[in-house]
């Protein structure tokens, strides 16, 4: 139910990265505050909660990967429950070369057509 408009979102989100990658590069520069943490924080976990439970309902295996990146969703989720690596993280991608947000966003888009394969 939930899982094909997630699915839909990563392929929005990923072509308007690859459109676009200066602009998602540097709000990602800027300062991040608490609140915004939060969100980040809660997103996480919905949508690996989401994964998780997509696991359960499918065969084959894409419920593996869906079970696998519901884990490391909640795993990250975890992490960024401290300020400071979350500060860390985000300063690192900030300064990454805008090949690599392309390459992330072009998976974003695959990951998106998968979540839309699922039945």
């Amino acid at each position: 139910m939930f899982i094909k408009p997630i699915g839909w979102i990563y392929i929005a989100l990923g072509t308007w990265r690859l459109i676009k990658p200066q602009g998602i590069k540097r709000w990602f520069g800027k300062k991040i505050n608490k609140a915004l943490r939060k969100v980040f924080l809660a997103l996480t976990l919905i949508v690996s909660g989401i994964f998780i439970n997509a696991s359960f309902r499918i065969e084959g295996i894409w419920s593996k990967v869906l079970l696998i990146l519901g884990i490391l969703g909640i795993v990250k989720g975890l992490i960024f429950l401290k300020g400071k690596s979350f500060e860390k993280i985000m300063k690192w991608w900030s300064d990454r070369p805008l090949w690599i947000w392309r390459l992330w966003a072009a998976f974003a888009v695959a990951f998106g057509i998968m979540l839309l394969n699922v039945k």
